[in-house]
């Protein structure tokens, strides 16, 4: 009786997945990562500095590869 009651039991779902959120969970608690943001800020207005201090205008892209690279580093 058991068998013949299993194939009129509607199927069970699966949950979804989650989506992907911009940021991750405890973004703005973790000290680390504020610690993190302020050590590629502070890396790109440094290239910013220097960039606009020697006027050359060639190297603009010296500010795109520290804020490119960080993620990929850490910055430990």
């Amino acid at each position: 009786m058991n068998a013949a009651a299993d194939h009129r039991r509607p199927p069970t779902h699966k949950t979804r997945a989650q989506p992907p959120f911009l940021v991750v969970p405890g973004a703005f608690s973790n000290p680390r990562y504020l610690k993190f943001a302020l050590k590629a800020y502070f890396a790109t207005l440094i290239c910013y500095v220097f960039y606009n201090s020697v006027d050359w205008p060639g190297i603009h892209t010296i500010m795109l590869t520290c804020v490119i690279m960080a993620p990929v580093h850490g910055w430990r």
